[in-house]
């Protein structure tokens, strides 16, 4: 049994250091995730230490940016001279890396051993390869990475043992390779639309022939022709400016909630056909959301079950909140995904100004000439009184009070203050709709708002806080505020239905605040005493990090026909659904192959045609999307 380390845990990094797991001992390092070694733990564990860090393309396409492998190798090598360890480079780098890192740092043992993973299952293509290349200046060292494989592979796994630049080529000119496969594709594909024969039937003669194999279809597995792709089911809803909008209403030039809080422009918008299975995932107290298999989701493994037959519970889980981009069909049940902590804005209105507003959304109407009405129950007097303070001091009005039953009404009329609560809240109940001001506020105004609100369509009952509204914009807007202060939810829709009694019921939208930590929080916000004797509730779901981690509570295969859509958003390429952060995949290596070819002035003019054959065919490009795909840099 050797001891391996693994540096960045990634997606390479995991199906590495999983593979390993079962014949040797593993660890591992990542500066940018909790419950890795620090590196020199990291090197007092390992015999063996591989870098699986990205090397992202540059954004002009120039190449490949091998800065973040460069600085792994900067902070283990010196550790590791005069020792017998060795330093294995498993990201994608360019020819003749390995060997300049073996000269600059000449007593350490440098070795290339690439992955050949694909996204759709990495820990499966890592303990089941067709081949293995192992690239190292001292035949020994190969021989001793061998042995590690052996270990774990069949005895009739296949070898391939040279020098780091030989391994290095190999690497790229397989990707190269079968990028130019999938262009030619397309092309025969669209010559055979010109002469109305079916290519399927080609492909399927033409793949007969074992010299050229398959990777003949078109358009690819996602869809789209060319190479790269994910994307979204139409009726998935997507966090924009101002509240949500399903995925097919996203236009070039909207705001779109991103991964950080903040709110980026759309700068391209795609749609194909598919004729595949989607994923449907739906967190624990929400209402879901579907996308293709592929797609990734930011999310924890937990490893986590839900046990009970009656009743499922969620098993407590203590591990780590390693986020990482899961594909859809990898997540499982009892896995977090996340929604982020939503920016907080400026202050576009006075405190008090921000609670009328809630009291107004909750329990306020416009009527015939201008006349606005705010209704509520006898016993909450104190309200109206708050209500009426307000108003004479914000707008100078004059109110009178009407009591009928139970029933307590403030009424006043202002055409100015009509046109302030109708621009900014909306006008009937179904529609009320925060404006853009209200909802980019800062967090006092938020936190006056949220009281105003709740006072008039909240509740509380056991400890827990409840409110409720007829209005969908409204409901998804109401989770924009309490993401903006931090405040885990649940959320329940009750659909459209008659009675009994033959009364028609609206859809209606609730949330809930149950666990203790956000109860604590929220009873603040509204001036509310907790009661003593509040048992304390499970913390199923919470805020940690910026993000709001929810655990899935469903995960299914759904069978789907039509049209499926994606963006591209600027800055950080990301977007945020009505229960998740998504985004895409790239294709870089061919973008590298010919950047080496460019420096050692070879033509290559084959490949760079393939590649700009890509980019115009290509509708969805994927990997501008991605954090850390494509580095802002550029080569010399």
């Amino acid at each position: 049994m050797a001891k391996v380390g693994i540096i960045g845990w990634g997606v390479v990094g995991q199906a590495t250091g999983k593979g390993f797991q079962s014949s040797h001992e593993v660890a591992w390092h990542d500066p940018y995730k909790e419950g890795g070694l620090s590196v020199e733990e990291l090197v007092e564990a390992s015999d063996f230490l591989f870098v699986c860090v990205p090397t992202p393309m540059f954004s002009d396409y120039s190449g490949t940016d091998i800065s973040v492998v460069e600085e792994a190798v900067s902070n283990f090598a010196p550790l590791l001279v005069n020792t017998e360890k060795v330093l294995i480079i498993k990201s994608t780098v360019i020819p003749g890396t390995t060997k300049s890192f073996s000269e600059k740092y000449s007593n350490v043992n440098f070795a290339f051993n690439p992955e050949f993973l694909t996204e759709k299952q990495p820990e499966n293509d890592f303990l089941h390869p067709d081949r293995t290349l192992i690239g190292a200046l001292d035949k020994s060292i190969a021989e001793r990475i061998k042995a590690l494989y052996e270990a774990i592979y069949p005895q009739d796994a296949k070898y391939f043992l040279s020098d780091p630049t030989t391994v290095e080529l190999a690497k790229f000119a397989s990707n190269a390779l079968l990028s130019a496969k999938i262009i030619l594709a397309n092309e025969i594909h669209g010559l055979a639309d010109k002469l109305k024969v079916n290519y399927d039937d080609v492909r399927e003669m033409v793949q007969a022939d074992p010299r050229i194999g398959g990777h003949l279809k078109v358009p690819g597995p996602d869809g789209d022709m060319g190479f790269g792709g994910k994307c979204l089911h139409p009726e998935t809803k997507v966090y924009v400016n101002g509240g949500i909008k399903f995925v097919r209403e996203v236009e070039f030039g909207d705001s779109v909630l991103t991964i950080d809080g903040s709110c980026q422009k759309v700068l391209e918008r795609h749609e194909r056909e598919v004729n595949e299975k989607l994923i449907f995932i739906r967190g624990q107290g929400l209402q879901g959301f579907t996308l293709t298999s592929e797609h990734p989701v930011y999310a924890v493994k937990t490893g986590r079950k839900y046990n009970g037959i009656k009743r499922q519970k969620l098993t407590n889980y203590n591990g780590n909140l390693n986020l990482e981009w899961v594909p859809a069909r990898e997540l499982q049940k009892g896995d977090f995904i996340v929604l982020p902590k939503v920016k907080n804005g400026t202050k576009n209105f006075n405190n008090s100004v921000m609670r009328l507003f809630g009291y107004y959304v909750a329990e306020g109407h416009i009527g015939v000439k201008n006349r606005i009405t705010f209704g509520f129950h006898k016993n909450e007097s104190t309200y109206v009184e708050d209500i009426e303070k307000i108003l004479k001091l914000n707008f100078s009005l004059v109110t009178h009070r009407r009591g009928v039953g139970n029933a307590l009404n403030l009424r006043c009329s202002s055409q100015k203050l009509a046109n302030l609560l109708e621009e900014n809240c909306g006008k009937m109940s179904a529609k009320k709709r925060l404006s853009v001001k209200i909802l980019s506020s800062n967090r006092k105004g938020l936190t006056e708002f949220m009281k105003g609100y709740f006072r008039g369509d909240g509740s509380k009952s056991t400890g827990v806080y409840s409110m409720a509204t007829i209005s969908q914009d409204l409901f998804y807007q109401l989770k924009l505020i309490l993401l903006s202060l931090e405040i885990g939810f649940s959320t329940r829709i009750a659909q459209e239905r008659t009675g009994r009694d033959g009364v028609n019921h609206k859809t209606a939208y609730f949330i809930r605040i149950r666990n203790y930590s956000d109860i604590q929080k929220f009873s603040q916000i509204i001036d509310d005493k907790l009661e003593k004797d509040l048992k304390l509730l499970r913390k199923t779901s919470f805020f940690e990090k910026d993000f709001f981690f929810i655990p899935i509570k469903e995960i299914t295969e759904v069978d789907y026909e039509g049209k499926v859509y994606n963006f591209e958003v600027s800055k950080n390429h990301t977007y945020v659904l009505a229960d998740a952060v998504v985004h895409n995949c790239f294709p870089k290596d061919l973008v590298g192959f010919l950047g080496l070819a460019r420096a050692l002035q070879v033509d290559l003019s084959v490949f760079e045609s393939i590649w700009n054959k890509n980019l115009k065919v290509r509708k969805n490009r994927d990997w501008e999307k991605i954090p850390g795909a494509v580095s802002q840099k550029r080569t010399e």
